[in-house]
């Protein structure tokens, strides 16, 4: 019997769960616009999934787009629940399902029954936010099920006829009893077994329009300026002394309020179906306190999730944890771009069309791998003047390439997740014994993040990482470093891993004047996303000599990016770095034909 050996990957009948590598030098490209010029992203796709394989079982959908294969207790309504550690949403007839709709679909081009034949050619099952109700009185409407996401916008609502008009007035007595009237727009859907779930809101202001705007209230009984300058008296803080960390928290307070007031308004109207929240956004959305409290209230949090090549571990992870909810993506795109240095809106803009379709792959397989992604929305189904953001142009045309490729993975998603659930997870994973960062001369060991920075001798930034691999031996398959992106925003360029062969270098010494240089280029890439480096070789060298691996990670490329990694000092888990090694499974050595 052959085995087949592909740098450090084996793939083996012998092997029933083996983990298989895919390295980011032998991924597709796409090439993306950063900032001031056109970089390279690799994509993780179906075909770079080594092993992967199709089951006919898997593909086989119920009436709304669920998966047969798997069937649960049946409600008549879609739910999420968390299975096997994986969080899955539950069509009406109990089947698992994942939700993968369009946003904004609007009856121009299109009749109703149109878009009910058309999504589902290409592997969508649902309509997302902003789609015209008369969509969903297709007359095909049982016979091919769209599950869809009706929406009531209360502070939007609330603040046209307050005076005077604040962003956010979640204080006010009054938006309580706004809140219990008005979530009655969703009793006409309460006995509908089609509908995915409501949102509330889109993308509220909850920082900027947060403490400082609640303080600048010029009417001192305003409840919302008591509410703020309460919130700073118990802290023994006034509004000059004020910082960032009471504006965070500040959030907290008021999504008590919010939620506290639209989540039970909506579920004495109806507790049939799933409450996703007010699609949130940026940075709030990392604290803590604030997720916890909506997850009181939310059945599964929606995101509108920017700024990223694919979803990150650390914060996907996050929300999922301290929420104890589930997450859906109500918002994400690439738009093909001529003239990107011009373009509008929160999307990546790459050269063409199959680039959309890379950039749809490598997104897709990152939230099925999360294991907390229950849905997404992407935005949106047909163009606008500011772009190509859509899968069908102005005049009504359809992007086939990137529906095709869409198809590829909507339709094999159940696959897809089958395929991710089975393999086999690492046998060791190490922390490192140091990691640090310099910035020009001035060493930043023991701090709670790498940072990396091509840039002018005193603000240049390399990381350095080191792991004592005494534990293992040589019987290694494969291993990876993996390292955690918690940028709070967009940062891409040209980065580098290189392997460093002196090992003496202090965490809390190293600095521009002392630092060891790297030798072998071990990953090269452009973003500030998760990475997995292979180290799989100098791994091996490593364990033969002193029993210690150093990796070095820079920048190669002057554009003022700064992507900040996870270091072992971090206080979350998810967000430090690791090392990952697999070992041959028993008796596969003996069969390795090279």
């Amino acid at each position: 019997m052959t085995i087949f050996k592909n740098g450090s990957v084996f793939l083996s009948l012998f092997c029933l769960s083996t983990y298989v590598m895919v390295y980011a030098d032998s991924l597709p490209q796409a090439t993306a616009w950063i900032q001031t010029e056109w970089l390279p992203l690799y994509s993780q796709t179906l075909d770079s999934l080594s092993g992967y394989s199709v089951d006919p079982e898997n593909l086989e959908l119920s009436k709304y787009g669920g998966w047969k294969a798997r069937q649960v207790a049946a409600t008549g309504f879609f739910r999420v629940e968390k299975i096997k550690g994986r969080w899955w949403a539950v069509d009406p007839e109990g089947y698992l399902f994942i939700h993968k709709a369009l946003n904004s679909i609007h009856l121009a081009d299109f009749t109703a029954d149109e878009i009910y034949q058309l999504l589902p050619q290409y592997g969508f099952n649902g309509t997302g936010c902003w789609t015209d109700e008369d969509v969903f009185l297709s007359s095909l409407k049982e016979k091919a099920p769209l599950a869809y996401c009706p929406k009531f916008s209360f502070i939007a609502e609330y603040r046209k006829d307050r005076v005077p008009r604040i962003e956010m007035p979640v204080f006010d007595d009054a938006f309580v009893t706004f809140c219990n009237e008005n979530a009655q727009y969703f009793a006409q859907y309460a006995d509908d077994p089609h509908v995915f779930g409501y949102f509330s809101d889109n993308e509220l202001p909850w920082t900027t329009q947060g403490l400082g705007a609640h303080l600048a209230i010029p009417d001192p009984n305003d409840k919302n300026y008591i509410a703020a300058v309460d919130f700073l008296a118990a802290r023994g803080k006034t509004p000059e002394n004020r910082n960032d960390t009471d504006m965070d928290d500040y959030t907290v307070l008021m999504a008590e309020a919010y939620f506290g007031a639209v989540g039970p308004a909506i579920k004495a109207v109806d507790s049939n179906h799933l409450y996703l929240g007010p699609r949130l956004n940026k940075s709030w959305r990392r604290t803590q306190g604030f997720i916890e409290v909506s997850g009181q209230y939310i059945d599964a949090i929606a995101i509108n999730h920017y700024h990223r090549w694919g979803t990150r571990d650390v914060e996907i992870k996050n929300i999922e944890q301290w929420s104890g909810r589930p997450v859906v993506v109500s918002e994400f795109y690439a738009m093909e771009s001529s003239q990107p240095e011009t373009d509008v809106g929160a999307g990546w803009r790459v050269t063409d069309q199959a680039e959309r379709g890379l950039f749809y792959h490598n997104y897709i397989t990152k939230m099925a791998e999360s294991g907390c992604v229950v849905g997404w929305q992407w935005f949106k189904f047909q163009d606008d003047e500011e772009g190509d953001k859509g899968i069908v142009d102005l005049d009504g045309n359809l992007y086939t390439e990137l529906l095709n490729d869409m198809n590829d993975i909507n339709s094999h998603i159940y696959n897809i997740i089958d395929y991710i659930d089975a393999r086999r997870g690492p046998d060791v994973s190490l922390l490192p014994e140091a990691d640090a960062y310099f910035e020009g001369s001035a060493n930043r060991g023991g701090e709670p993040e790498l940072l990396v920075k091509q840039a002018s001798a005193s603000v240049y930034r390399e990381s350095y990482l080191r792991f004592d691999v005494s534990t293992l031996d040589a019987n290694i398959d494969s291993a990876k470093i993996c390292l955690y992106g918690i940028a709070q925003e967009k940062e891409a360029g040209c980065y580098q891993a290189e392997f460093v062969a002196d090992d003496t270098w202090e965490e809390m010494t190293i600095n521009r004047n002392n630092n060891p240089v790297g030798s072998t280029v071990l990953g090269t890439w452009s973003h500030g996303d998760d990475i997995q480096i292979d180290v799989t070789r100098v791994l091996l060298d490593a364990i033969e000599t002193d029993s210690k691996l150093s990796i070095r990670i820079i920048g190669t490329l002057n554009n003022g990016s700064i992507p900040v990694y996870g270091s072992r000092e971090n206080s979350n888990p998810v967000a430090r770095p690791k090392l990952q090694a697999y070992y041959m499974c028993a008796g596969l050595a003996d069969f390795i034909e090279d």
